[in-house]
């Protein structure tokens, strides 16, 4: 993980690495209410060089706290027994933070429950020392893969996620889809949504606006499904 600081007139002000012996993937910066930052990733080091968590699987969640110059405050570490991978990351309206993932973790570690397929979206809720104030499992029968996550009114949240459903689940169209999820304060599920084609359909982002939400990612696929216009190219921005 490499973090570095450019001044307002592109110069560099500072710059910092963290990790260990093996590989460290920082995915998400947040700013922080102090004028530091979080650094969000994963990683399958073990406790070596400024990692100080041991691995509990394969990869980890891996957060980095760092103040305005670059100095580590802390790093903690999240897993469960096999792989955990990090994909988004924001600060919640009580200085808390959301971290973003998806797992193939069963029951182990710090994650309390079961999947209910191959990867299911792992959601984190932190406080402003690494705490875990709660964390949740999400998803379908066969994979999830979330992309992002934003803060809604209601002080819950909104994530995006490209999911593989099961056709039994009568929320699916084809390959991969788009899945929307409302959660509440405390990452309750309050409803969700599928958005797709017969073809694999994958999400990038969502954006919050002033009603409603932007949704963005790319497809293959032509007039289907949800969607109402044809194909420009082999892959087309969607949203």
């Amino acid at each position: 993980v490499s973090q570095s600081r450019y001044g307002v007139n592109g110069n560099k002000v500072w710059d910092k690495s963290f990790g260990g012996k093996n590989y460290d993937y920082l995915t998400n910066i947040v700013s922080t209410p102090d004028g530091g930052y979080l650094l969000v990733g994963y990683s399958n080091s073990q406790v070596e060089g400024n990692k100080t968590g041991t691995n509990k699987g394969n990869f980890d969640y891996w957060v980095v706290k760092i103040d305005g110059n670059g100095n580590k405050a802390w790093d903690k570490t999240y897993g469960g027994s096999k792989h955990d991978i990090t994909t988004g990351a924001i600060l919640t309206r009580d200085n808390s933070f959301i971290i973003l993932g998806y797992s193939y973790s069963g029951v182990s570690s710090d994650k309390s429950s079961s999947n209910q397929g191959d990867s299911d979206i792992w959601l984190l809720k932190i406080n402003s020392v690494g705490s875990i104030i709660w964390e949740k499992t999400l998803g379908g029968a066969l994979e999830d893969k979330p992309q992002s996550v934003v803060l809604t009114e209601d002080n819950g949240y909104l994530l995006a996620s490209h999911s593989k459903l099961s056709s039994d689940s009568g929320l699916f169209y084809g390959g991969y889809d788009w899945h929307i999820f409302k959660l509440g304060f405390d990452g309750d599920v309050l409803w969700d949504k599928v958005f797709g084609t017969n073809g694999d359909d994958y999400v990038t982002e969502v954006i919050s606006l002033d009603k409603g939400f932007l949704i963005s990612g790319y497809t293959a696929s032509g007039v289907d499904g949800d969607k109402s216009s044809i194909s420009v190219g082999q892959l087309d921005t969607w949203i």
